[in-house]
């Protein structure tokens, strides 16, 4: 088994974690799931479109990102 976790600027965290099995009968098993998040800055200002229309030009909670993933492999005498 194994885990992992990052950490960084901007509210940004990564973790994972691993599993890993070789079993007597000839079966192999992994998984491993990941989790990443980050909220980035909380507004952008964009100059070119400082207007009332558009907000003045802030885009406010628009930098973020997440994902996850799963994965998995499972194999019997190689």
């Amino acid at each position: 088994m194994e885990v992992s976790g990052e950490a960084g600027g901007f509210g940004t965290y990564k973790e994972r974690l691993s599993y890993g099995k070789k079993f007597d009968n000839g079966l192999d098993v992994l998984v491993s799931g990941s989790n990443y998040n980050s909220k980035g800055h909380s507004s952008l200002y964009y100059k070119e479109f400082d207007s009332p229309d558009t907000n003045n030009g802030i885009a406010g909670n628009a930098d973020g990102d997440r994902y996850q993933s799963l994965f998995s492999t499972i194999s019997i005498n190689g």
